[in-house]
């Protein structure tokens, strides 16, 4: 081999070096190739020259090293198609397709190079007797500089494929045929099929429960138009889920295509139907107040009368019994009371006729509670028996999954199970229902707890009743009337949610409530109301303009009006500032009545500032 420039002594290389594999049975190759570009440097990076001088060793050194940039081929090493046959394997076996490979023979006219470049995944065809080292050199800047660029999309790819990977929701690409194109984490996880065993298949047969979706994705491949549902029943091994649909079509280079986003709405769907049975009941309960009166006046003018009807005064009766009990006045201090035990006791006429089963722990299941309240809410949890219902109840220790809203952060609770078992010509009316219901509630709430209700079916009634649990040592004393207060609070946050359940809180408290949900309504009104409102509780997430450009405003507005920050993401630099400026503390999201209650308390006594909560 000849070249046409003297070469310049071989240098070790540096830490960070492109790495370039010579393939060739002959060492005096290997000895010319690393004098020729021992001082090379390419983007700053030295070589690092490898020899290799047969097939195996090859494969070994492709193994031990894989990211070499570009392997300098011999034709013809252990056969006269040695070359060609590792080709095959750095393609095919180690589906490698970055490595730059520059094929080098002696016997170019036995293969041309036109023929070799267009059957083989090869990227140049050399003669020995022509690669001078200008063309080496030269050769070698076109194939590293192409090695890069593929290197760098290939870690965009992975960035990409990262970033769809790490979403929580269901994201898929299918071609004009249903055939999977893109199959991420999520979906792995709800159909137990892995990337490689999807990609390449017809998505309805590797995942059936997405059938529903069929005539959609069918109608978006004919029609070419992106398309949105909401609220999608479907089955996914067994399991119930609902979730919002997109379609959008997609023109690739391989293909029409379309790209399907499914988000699990399930939860958010269970609280928004929690949200409003509690809305419903609170809505009810007022109701059921007013009509409470004029209900015992008909009774009373019932009693009265010449000539009674018997039948209607018990059924009279018994609505009165079911009425939400009235809590005038403050309640008396609570004392931690066995649930389970007061359940048993009340029951114990029902168990013994066999239309009443309690389960429950071996430990007491101590509630915050005072004996009245407890019994009251016993014996409405107990007076649909009077129907002839079969009453199935089981309490267990929540764990988690509490539902909207629970009011105290720092409390675990017990959940009662409650199945009334209704014989087929006994089914209650809903109003009968509606007031157990609406008196069962009041009582609960009052308690610092909460009450959903299962969907109707058939002749069940379920109901769900969260109680806080209380500590053996410690008397609870309801946390509403340790503290209270008076005057207007000030509440902007963009979720709606979030407002209730502050509101709600800061209503129990004793104060006055003004919601804003964007910064332009808050400082409409604090120019408005500024006298009247003695705090104000400021979310830093906003549309339009952000929660501190808020606060800055409304300090120059009202200097003295305390500002307590919220937020989910944390206290930042910026929150520091706005402390520093005046806000009179920060409140991590998500809170609950007694973290507020601590805060506002502290904030309105005057005890600290500047406080993180």
């Amino acid at each position: 081999m000849n070249f046409a420039e003297e070469p310049g002594l071989f240098s070790a290389p540096l830490s960070t070096t492109w790495k370039i594999l010579i393939a060739d049975d002959e060492p005096s190759v290997h000895l010319v190739t690393k004098l020729a570009l021992g001082d090379f440097t390419f983007e700053g990076r030295k070589l690092e020259l490898i020899s290799a001088y047969g097939e195996e060793d090859v494969k070994v050194q492709l193994k031990s090293h894989p990211d070499i940039a570009l392997i300098l081929l011999d034709v013809v090493m252990d056969t006269a198609d040695s070359g060609f046959d590792l080709v095959r394997y750095i393609r095919q076996e180690l589906k490698n397709n970055e490595i730059r490979i520059i094929m080098r023979t002696g016997q170019s006219g036995n293969a041309p190079e036109d023929r070799i470049i267009i059957n083989y995944d090869i990227n140049d065809f050399k003669d020995k007797t022509e690669l001078t080292v200008s063309k080496l050199r030269t050769t070698l800047i076109s194939s590293l500089r192409a090695y890069n660029h593929l290197k760098k999309i290939a870690q965009s790819r992975r960035y990409l494929q990262d970033i769809i990977n790490s979403l929580t929701s269901v994201l898929v690409t299918v071609d004009s045929h249903l055939n999977v194109v893109l199959w991420n984490q999520q979906i792995e996880q709800w159909a137990g099929i892995p990337v490689a065993d999807a990609v390449g298949k017809k998505l309805f047969e590797i995942a059936p429960w997405l059938s529903p979706l069929k005539p959609l994705l069918e109608a978006a491949t004919t029609s070419r138009k992106p398309d949105s549902r909401r609220n999608i029943p479907l089955f996914v091994n067994g399991t119930e889920r609902f979730i919002h649909l997109q379609i959008q079509p997609l023109s690739a280079d391989q293909g029409d295509e379309l790209v399907l986003h499914l988000e699990d709405v399930t939860v958010s769907r269970h609280q928004d139907e929690q949200r409003q049975r509690h809305q419903q009941l609170s809505l009810l309960r007022s109701l059921t107040e007013n009509v409470a009166q004029e209900l015992k006046s008909v009774s009373q003018q019932l009693s009265q009368a010449a000539i009674p009807s018997q039948e209607g005064l018990v059924r009279l009766q018994k609505l009165l019994r079911r009425i939400p009990p009235d809590n005038e006045g403050l309640p008396l201090p609570r004392t931690n009371l066995d649930w389970l035990k007061s359940l048993r006791i009340t029951g114990k006429t029902l168990a013994a006729q066999g239309n009443f089963r309690l389960e429950g722990p071996l430990k007491p299941v101590l509630v915050a509670a005072t004996p009245e309240d407890l019994q009251r809410l016993n014996d409405r949890l107990l007076d649909p028996a009077t129907d002839n219902a079969n009453l199935q109840f089981d309490i267990q220790e929540e764990q988690g999954a509490l539902p909207w809203p629970i009011w105290s952060d720092s409390l675990r609770y017990w959940r009662l199970q409650a199945i009334f078992q209704y014989p087929q010509k006994t089914l209650p009316q809903d109003l009968s229902w509606m007031i157990t219901m609406v008196a069962i509630y009041k009582i609960v709430e009052s308690m610092e707890g909460f009450v959903d209700a299962e969907e109707l079916s058939g002749q069940q009634r379920i109901l769900h009743l969260w109680l806080p649990e209380a500590h053996a040592d410690e008397p609870k004393i309801p946390q509403g009337y340790v503290w209270q207060d008076s005057g207007t609070v000030l509440v902007c946050d963009d979720e709606p949610m979030m407002l209730q359940v502050a509101g709600s809180i800061l209503r129990r408290f004793g104060y006055e409530v003004l919601t804003a949900r964007d910064g332009k309504e808050a400082l409409e009104l604090v120019r408005n109301k500024s006298s009247e409102i003695r705090l104000m509780l400021l979310d830093l997430i906003l549309p339009g303009q952000n929660g501190l450009d808020v606060f800055r405003q409304i300090h120059e507005i009202a200097p003295e009006l305390p500002v307590l920050l919220t937020s989910g993401f944390g206290k930042g630099d910026k929150v520091n500032e706005a402390l520093e400026a005046g806000a009179a503390g920060f409140l991590q999201k998500p809170y609950g009545m007694d973290t507020l209650a601590q805060a506002f308390r502290q904030i309105r006594e005057g005890l600290i500032k500047f406080q993180e909560f």
